[in-house]
Formats: C-alpha cells, structure tokens, sequence
C-alpha cells in the first residue's frame, strides 16, 4: 500500500511585508483568512528585533498566497521565506 504524505508549509513574511499583502486582500477571501490566521513571531537578527508573521497552510494554499503576493505585491517575494513540513 502506498501511503501519500500530506505536505504543509510556513510562510514567513516580515511583519512591514505583511501588513501591506494584507491590506490588498478582500476580508471575505481565503486569502485574507490565511493571513489572518498567522502567529507573530520575533527573534533577533544582525543585532535588531526582526518581527514576522508565520503562516501555516497546505501546499495549495501556500501556491495561490505566493502568486497573489507575486500579481498584487511583487516586491515582497524575495522577502517570504518557504519551509515545507511532510506530515
């Protein structure tokens, strides 16, 4: 029997990134429900308090996040990070 595994992800985006993706979404979207859904988290970096968002979601998800953030806030791209978790 082969057993398929489910893949998620954690986007992780800076907290200044975030907020201007965000306010590109419609509140009703999956999109804006996602993000929404994010943790805040901070951790210090070269000396300065770096604060992000975490977003955990399945594959798919993370896809349509990236290409809306690629259509709506292209310069943000380089600045998300992808950690693909195997569940």
């Amino acid at each position: 029997m082969h057993v398929r595994a489910m893949y998620h992800v954690i986007l992780t985006i800076p907290l200044a990134q975030y907020d201007l993706f965000l306010e590109k979404m419609h509140p009703s979207s999956r999109a804006y429900e996602l993000l929404m859904n994010g943790c805040f988290d901070q951790e210090l970096s070269n000396g300065h308090l770096e604060r992000k968002m975490q977003i955990l979601c399945n594959t798919d998800d993370a896809v349509m996040l990236l290409h809306l953030a690629e259509e709506l806030c292209p310069k943000i791209i380089p600045k998300i990070s992808r950690d693909w978790l195997a569940k």
